[in-house]
């Protein structure tokens, strides 16, 4: 019985990428590839409820906060936020001053209906990139959280399930980074 010689080297369908070309050597695949778009990510919106807005996670690591009364919108990297801050605002006590902070900066700051703050920092939260950026060039902490704060983030993040805000998936992969 005679073996079939291999093709030729050259350029050929990749028969693991359907749309794109990978480089035969003659006799092996290589890692060249050519013609390859990636895949389009879908945005995900993720409503907060009546007067709350709506967060819009692109899929790429970044996400959009947008509302139309009052009317505002941020958007921002997720792995960028480390922080956040909340203050009142003098002329509407149903306003909040919302900040987003990230490496020593302000990343977005709002104005927000009383209510949002939590919601929209319950997301980045319960997101896997959220702090990742951050996190990579903070010092180690030598403190370790305080269980009355973690019970409240445990409790909060229940909330938003059943509220609908977070799946029970972005609810279980929030709870075990909290839990450690």
């Amino acid at each position: 019985m005679t073996q079939t010689p291999n093709p030729p080297a050259g350029w050929y369908p990749d028969p693991h990428q359907p749309g794109s070309r990978r480089y035969w050597d003659g006799a092996n695949w290589t890692e060249r590839v050519e013609g390859s778009a990636p895949a389009k990510v879908r945005a995900t919106k993720h409503k907060l409820g009546m007067g709350h807005g709506t967060i819009v996670d692109n899929g790429d690591g970044t996400m959009g906060w947008w509302c139309k009364s009052p009317l505002a919108a941020f958007k921002l990297r997720i792995a960028d936020v480390s922080g956040f801050s909340e203050g009142r605002n003098e002329k509407n006590n149903l306003q909040r001053t919302f900040n987003i902070f990230g490496n020593g900066t302000i990343l977005a700051s709002v104005q927000v209906l009383s209510g949002t703050p939590e919601k929209i920092e319950a997301w980045l939260r319960a997101h896997p990139d959220f702090g990742t950026s951050a996190a990579s060039t903070a010092p180690a902490s030598p403190s370790t959280p305080n269980s009355l704060d973690l019970a409240d983030q445990l409790a909060k993040l229940a909330a938003l399930r059943d509220q609908g805000i977070l799946s029970e998936a972005e609810f279980a992969a929030s709870k075990a980074r909290l839990l450690g």
